[in-house]
């Protein structure tokens, strides 16, 4: 078993070296680069708080896994959020007619 430090480095050369598959992953679920790179950061983030996650055997597959899972969480607060408080153009409408 490695120790944390060289686990964090093993991690940290696998995101690096993925990254750009990881932002691909996340834009095809939301269609949006800057949100995929929040889904990115936020999926190493979670990753490298974890306790346990020195035991994933599989860290690339992992990560990949935690950003389409939060990718498909923000894309359906985005649709949510669209629904319940409708686009920013149909409120500008309202208020000209």
């Amino acid at each position: 078993m490695l120790s944390v430090e060289e686990w964090t480095q093993e991690l940290d050369t696998t995101f690096i070296a993925n990254r750009t598959q990881l932002l691909r992953a996340a834009y095809k679920i939301l269609g949006d680069w800057e949100r995929s790179d929040d889904v990115v950061q936020e999926a190493y983030i979670k990753i490298t708080e974890m306790e346990a996650a020195q035991k994933v055997r599989q860290p690339l597959a992992y990560l990949f896994q935690i950003v389409r899972n939060l990718a498909i969480d923000h894309y359906r607060r985005v649709v949510f959020e669209s629904e319940l408080f409708g686009t920013d153009e149909e409120g500008l409408h309202r208020f000209q007619l």
